[in-house]
C-alpha cells in the first residue's frame, strides 16, 4: 500500500500596505491590529496581491515616495491564488503522485522567510546601490522599509487567525529574518514572535513628535503554544546579505558617520574605499526622506546621525544563536539548542516534530563560509554553499533517517541544488545555488541527495 504522505504548509501573504497605514494611525491603542474579524483568512492559495499597471512612466526617483500617488505607483489589486508546487523532479521518472493512496495528514506548519526586518535609521545600509540592483535592490531600499515590523506583526496576527480555524504543529522561519545582521532588528523579530512592546526606530528619537511608523506598539506575538524553529540566511550572515563584516563596516553599525565605500557588489577591496556615501532615512519625516546619499565628491557636507549601540552587528555566528536563548516562546534556543549533540552542527540541526511520526526536519545553514574564495572573490555572498563538516553532517543525518525508515524535511535558506561539472570544487565543497531567493521545504531521501 502507497500512503500519500500530505504535509500541509500555509502560505501567507504580506497585508496590504493600505490596511497597514490605517492601523497604524491609531496612536492612542498603542496597538496595531489588522481586523482579520471572523472572516476566513485568505492565503496566496487563494489569491495573490499584484501592482496596478503604471500606464505611462514619468521619470520619478524610486526615493520619491511623495510622488508615487500621483503618478499611480504603489498601487496593488488582487489576483489569482498560487497552488502548492510539486517537486515531483525530486521523484522517479513518470511519478505522478496519483497511485499514492490513501491520503493522511501527518504535520500542518507554517513557514516565512525573508522577512528582512530592517533598521532603516542605521548608517550602515545600502541604499545607495538600490537602483543599480534590478529587482534586488529591494534589499537596498524600498518605501517598505519604513514599515517592515509592522508588515511582519500583520503576517503574524494573520497565523494566528489561521490556527485559530486548524491549529498548526510547528513553524520555521527560513532565514533573512533580519535585513543587515544587526542586533536590533533581531530583537524586533523576536518580540513580534514573542510579542510585547515594540519601538521599530533607532538612534535619538524625539517622543510626540514621530510619523506613524516609528511609534511604538504592542505586537500580540504568536500563538504560545506553536513551537517555532529558525535558520541562518544570508542577511542575518553579512552585511546587507552580500560581504563579510570587516571592522570598517562593524565600527560604523554603532557609529554616527555614514557608511562610505566603493562598489561593494564587487571585489573585496573596494569596501575600503571611500567614492560612495550609502544614506539613510530621516525617521522625523513621514516618508522617510532619504539623506547623506550619494557620490561623495559631489556632496559637500555629509549629515551625522545619532550613534546606537544597539545597532551593532550579530555577524558572530555564536552572538546570533545566543540571541535565540533570550526569546520567551518555545521551544527554547528555537532548534539551535539539542539534547544530542549529533544533532546539531553551528547553525544546522534536526528534530523530530512528533513522536509517534516518523518525521525527521533537518535544517541547514548553508550561507557562505566567511573566507569562501571558490564562489565569491569578486561578488556578493548571497549564494548557497555547504562546506565539507556541513555537508558531512547532513549526509550522516540524512543516513540516520533512512536507517529508522523516517521521512525527512531539509530546511534551508537557500533552495537546495546540487551543481556537478559547471564550477570548479577543488573536491571539498559541495555548491548549493539557486535562481530565485523562496524557500525550501521538500521530502528527500538519500538517494537523492
Amino acid at each position: 500500500m502507497h500512503l500519500q504522505n500530505n504535509l500541509r504548509i500555509s502560505s501567507l501573504v504580506m497585508l496590504a500596505f493600505l490596511v497597514l497605514l490605517g492601523g497604524c494611525n491609531k496612536h492612542n491603542e498603542n496597538y496595531i491590529n489588522v481586523n482579520v474579524g471572523n472572516s476566513k483568512v485568505k492565503t496566496t492559495l487563494d489569491r495573490t496581491l499584484v501592482p496596478v499597471p503604471v500606464t505611462t512612466y514619468p521619470y520619478i526617483s524610486i526615493r520619491d515616495v511623495a510622488q508615487y500617488d500621483q503618478y499611480g505607483y504603489g498601487k496593488f489589486t488582487y489576483g489569482p491564488g498560487i497552488p502548492c508546487q510539486k517537486r515531483l523532479d525530486l521523484m522517479p521518472a513518470g511519478y505522478n503522485g496519483e497511485s499514492a493512496r490513501p491520503a493522511a495528514t501527518l504535520l500542518h506548519f507554517f513557514t516565512v522567510t525573508d522577512i528582512h526586518l530592517t533598521d532603516k535609521e542605521s548608517p550602515c545600509q545600502t541604499i545607495y546601490f538600490a537602483p543599480d540592483t534590478g529587482q534586488g535592490g529591494i534589499g537596498c531600499y524600498s518605501p517598505l522599509t519604513l514599515y517592515t515590523t509592522h508588515v511582519f506583526n500583520a503576517a503574524v496576527q494573520t497565523i494566528n487567525k489561521l490556527d485559530d480555524e486548524r491549529p498548526f504543529d510547528l513553524g520555521l522561519a527560513l532565514g533573512d529574518l533580519a535585513n543587515n545582521t544587526k542586533k536590533n532588528e533581531m530583537d524586533w523579530f523576536l518580540k513580534l514572535m514573542d510579542g510585547g512592546l515594540l519601538t521599530p526606530s533607532s538612534g535619538l528619537q524625539k517622543p510626540g513628535t514621530l510619523p506613524d511608523y516609528q511609534q511604538p506598539f504592542t505586537a500580540e506575538g504568536l500563538h504560545s503554544h506553536i513551537p517555532w524553529y529558525a535558520a541562518l540566511g544570508n542577511h542575518d550572515h553579512f552585511w546587507s546579505g552580500s560581504k563579510p563584516v570587516i571592522d570598517k563596516i562593524r565600527n560604523a553599525y554603532i557609529g554616527k558617520t555614514i557608511l562610505q565605500v566603493g562598489y561593494a557588489m564587487g571585489a573585496a577591496y573596494q569596501i575600503g574605499l571611500n567614492l560612495f556615501s550609502m544614506g539613510t532615512i530621516d525617521g522625523s519625516t513621514k516618508y522617510g526622506d532619504v539623506i547623506g546619499c550619494g557620490v561623495v565628491a559631489d556632496m559637500g557636507t555629509i549629515p551625522e546621525i545619532a550613534a546606537d549601540e544597539n545597532r551593532r552587528t550579530l555577524a558572530s555566528l555564536n552572538d546570533w544563536l545566543d540571541e535565540f536563548r533570550t526569546s520567551t516562546s518555545k521551544p527554547f534556543g528555537h532548534g539551535f539548542i539539542q539534547s544530542d549533540p549529533k544533532n546539531v552542527l553551528g547553525a544546522c540541526y534536526s528534530f523530530i516534530p512528533k513522536s509517534n511520526i516518523p518525521i525527521k526536519i533537518i535544517v541547514i545553514d548553508d550561507t557562505q563560509p566567511n573566507d569562501d574564495t571558490v564562489l565569491c572573490p569578486d561578488s556578493i555572498f548571497g549564494h548557497g554553499e555547504l562546506p565539507k563538516d556541513r555537508y558531512d553532517w547532513l549526509m550522516a543525518q540524512l543516513q540516520d533517517g533512512q536507517d529508522a525508515n523516517q521521512l525527512m524535511i531539509i530546511a534551508a535558506h537557500v533552495p537546495i541544488h546540487v551543481l556537478t561539472g559547471t564550477i570548479p570544487l577543488a573536491g571539498f565543497r559541495l555548491q548549493v545555488v539557486t535562481v530565485a531567493k523562496t524557500s525550501l521545504l521538500n521530502n528527500w531521501s538519500s538517494s537523492q541527495t
